[in-house]
């Protein structure tokens, strides 16, 4: 067999070379090239990304601040009334319809000042938009309604309770209404202690005179509370009795707004936070003026 000749080695080990090194050129330039297009697809990336934290930074996230209201009381106290009135400002209540079921209603009812947060991963600052909105439950005048809310109070955290009375007077002055006692009965606080730790979810109750619009027109405000109170005697005693500490009285009309403001202030501002709470009072309080006004 022949041998292969040293200048046959010396060819073959150029050709091999030449291979080689044009194997690695074409190396170097496939990597170069990758290299280039992932910098400029990471440059593409890190600019839409700039540009997107620059389009969060102008934007401000709604921050909600919930407030459940709940309105319990007998047939034609005026629960839906206020329930309308204070989710559409507009509404003429002589429009209002027999509520047949549960129903809700929503608001907005005041936007605070704006504030800036870091998000912990962009590590950029998002702003947000505190907003305070209402959510009311409003349930019909019927037993088996009255027992229904008060199965779901434990699902509302720092709920505010609203108990309507009705109220009536003539020329001859107030007279009790039976519908009040016969709704908060016995049977009303039975049904509240069969729920135990109803209490820790509720913030404040408020026991609310409807219809101030038919007291006499020499007849204050306070006078009337202490008299509907005193007619309301044995309605009155249970509810105390079920949540002294944290209870109110108001006197209201929702056929000409009277007090509707103070009420709204009243089931909101308890469980504000300090620093917003102090805000809203300031706003509510000028709103109630000049609500005040208006009914004069």
């Amino acid at each position: 067999m022949a041998v292969p000749s040293s200048n046959s080695n010396l060819k073959i080990t150029e050709i091999a070379s030449i291979i080689l090194n044009a194997v690695l050129l074409i190396s170097t330039i496939l990597f170069t090239t990758l290299t280039y297009k992932i910098h400029k697809r990471r440059s593409e990336v890190e600019v839409m990304l700039d540009k997107a934290k620059n389009y969060i930074r102008d934007l401000s996230v709604i921050d909600y601040i919930y407030q459940d209201i709940i309105m319990l009381g007998p047939r034609n106290s005026g629960k839906t009334s206020v329930a309308k009135l204070w989710s559409e400002p507009a509404f003429d209540i002589k429009d209002v319809t027999l509520t047949r079921k549960w129903q809700t209603y929503s608001r907005d009812i005041l936007e605070l000042e704006e504030y800036a947060k870091e998000h912990t991963e962009f590590r950029i600052n998002i702003k947000y938009q505190p907003r305070i909105r209402i959510k009311i439950h409003d349930y019909p005048g019927e037993d088996n309604w009255r027992t229904e809310a008060i199965r779901k109070l434990p699902d509302f955290k720092k709920s505010i309770l609203l108990l309507f009375f009705d109220v009536f007077a003539d020329s001859q002055g107030l007279h009790q209404v039976f519908e009040n006692n016969k709704y908060y009965s016995q049977l009303f606080v039975d049904t509240l202690r069969q729920h135990k730790g109803i209490g820790l979810n509720i913030s404040k109750v408020i026991v609310v005179f409807n219809k101030a619009d038919l007291l006499p027109s020499n007849m204050e405000t306070e006078q009337a509370k202490e008299a509907l109170k005193q007619l309301n005697n044995d309605a009155i005693y249970r509810i105390e009795g079920q949540f002294s500490g944290i209870l109110d009285y108001l006197v209201i009309s929702a056929l000409d707004n009277r007090g509707l403001i103070t009420l709204l202030g009243a089931a909101v501002s308890p469980t504000l936070p300090a620093e917003i709470k102090q805000r809203f009072d300031v706003e509510i309080s000028k709103l109630a003026l000049d609500q005040k006004s208006k009914v004069k």
